[in-house]
């Protein structure tokens, strides 16, 4: 295509990394695997070599892929579609404690330190607690239902869940969990954003200590534990917080929320677009 249309700038959006992602690393230094690496290299930099830039989800992505490509690239964030979330009613006083996460569960995501911690409070904390797991059911079986034998009852698993349902289930709830990935930087998710839509308190349960952190906290909305028993700690006070008051206090920064709305989000492709010339 470039050959035919010499003067159209080509330009690729990395939602995710191909070689350069650390999954790579992580299946181990065996020849079979670098050599498997080495192809994968070298059929990127080939697809790309006529492209004159690209997008990625993250700073760190871009940073890591312009060393690599010898590129220059763009951050443009994944966002929320605002839509979605214009027909929600208001706060909904529950008896329980709600937590929810969203999507599937990946080996590199520990969830164990959540789970350990919850199933501690569980027996601790003198109110009804409910974690519930929505979406791609079937990738928590094996899992999560030894971490949690004898203590289901305060565990729900949904299968796969339109979307309006899904965005109703987190509203419903009282916090909302993100699960960082072992060794693997530069990954905020989709998830990450539409919980931000929503103006929920969010636990990053490990955080990761760059993307998902810092937007949370800039945000306003987020909790950030490293272990076990950080998590339990700031659990029970959300609890707590839940009991005495009936929902966890926060303060929204709504200025900063907003940027990442796709509205936004297209205003600042375009912008990039218009600076190719």
């Amino acid at each position: 295509l470039k050959k035919d249309f010499p003067n159209i700038h080509f330009i690729a959006d990395y939602r995710d990394d191909w070689s350069t992602n650390e999954i790579f690393s992580m299946r181990g230094d065996a020849l079979i695997f670098r050599l498997i690496k080495r192809v994968e290299q070298y059929s990127e930099k080939k697809w790309l070599s006529s492209y004159s830039s690209f997008y990625s989800v993250s700073d760190y992505y871009v940073d890591k892929l312009r060393s690599f490509l010898n590129m220059d690239g763009t951050t443009i964030e994944n966002g929320y579609l605002s839509k979605n979330y214009s027909k929600l009613d208001g706060e909904v006083q529950g008896e329980s404690f709600v937590i929810t996460y969203v999507g599937t569960l990946l080996r590199s995501q520990p969830i164990e330190i959540f789970i350990g911690a919850i199933l501690k409070i569980i027996s601790e904390v003198d109110f009804p607690i409910q974690v519930q797991f929505l979406g791609a059911k079937n990738t928590y079986d094996k899992r999560i239902l030894e971490l949690v034998e004898g203590f289901e009852d305060y565990f729900t698993f949904y299968d796969r869940v339109n979307k309006t349902e899904c965005i109703e289930l987190q509203h419903n709830s009282d916090l909302l969990l993100l699960i960082s990935h072992n060794s693997i930087k530069g990954t905020p998710g989709s998830k990450m954003y539409e919980y931000m839509a929503l103006k929920k308190p969010i636990l990053v349960c490990p955080t990761d200590g760059e993307i998902m952190e810092e937007t949370l906290s800039q945000s306003g909305l987020g909790f950030f534990v490293n272990n076990e028993s950080e998590a339990e700690k700031i659990l029970i006070k959300l609890i707590q917080s839940k009991k005495t008051n009936g929902f966890i206090e926060i303060k929204a920064n709504d200025n900063y929320i907003q940027q990442f709305d796709r509205k936004s989000i297209v205003k600042k492709l375009v912008a990039h677009l218009d600076s190719m010339g």
